[in-house]
């Protein structure tokens, strides 16, 4: 394994040639350090970046702010739903986030509608949506899928983690036994 240790450097370059049987590890000294890349390599492991801020810069000349990809993750969330009256259900859901974007997937089924009513408030969202200086709205669609197949729409006020699957005229949804409601979301978060 060839190993490249750019201690204390702060300008200079060094030039890494590792053949078909060599694995070159580079290190670089503390957050400042830069390692620019002039052909095209292909990498068998992770990039890893060690500082939680870290990340990869591309030099986007029309970007207006900071063109940093710092963050990626995919995980699983479980769906609350806060309606009065609501017996019981369940919920299940999958979320990736790419910078500052959420995409979620996820269900509610009912399984003991009791005396609930209304539009059906779902909580329990990985991240806050965005706001700055107004509501933001978020982007997807739900379906009814354990038995009629009609579709729902969603609203939510900005900055907060619940959101209300409603009918296309902002209407109730249907309160039944089996009924299950899917949905893909895509929103901006507050980091």
């Amino acid at each position: 394994m060839g190993t490249v240790v750019l201690n204390g450097a702060t300008s200079g370059s060094t030039t890494v040639q590792p053949t078909d049987a060599v694995t070159a590890t580079i290190t670089l000294p503390s957050s400042s350090g830069t390692l620019a890349l002039t052909s095209s390599p292909t990498f068998t492991g992770n990039l890893t970046f060690s500082t939680s801020n870290a990340g990869i810069v591309f030099n986007n000349s029309s970007a207006l702010t900071n063109s940093t990809l710092n963050d990626y993750e995919i995980g699983t969330w479980t769906p609350s739903c806060t309606n009065t009256g609501l017996t019981s259900y369940t919920s299940g859901g999958k979320y990736t986030k790419v910078g500052n974007m959420v995409y979620l997937v996820g269900y509610v089924s009912i399984t003991g509608a009791g005396t609930a009513s209304g539009q059906m408030a779902v909580s329990n969202l990985p991240f806050s949506y965005y706001t700055s200086g107004g509501n933001i709205q978020a982007t997807g669609v739900c379906r009814e899928a354990g038995a009629t197949g009609l579709e729902y729409y969603f609203n939510s006020q900005g900055n907060q983690t619940t959101w209300f699957i409603n009918s296309a005229t902002n209407g109730a949804v249907v309160w039944v036994n089996g009924y299950t409601y899917v949905f893909s979301i895509t929103y901006q978060t507050t980091f």
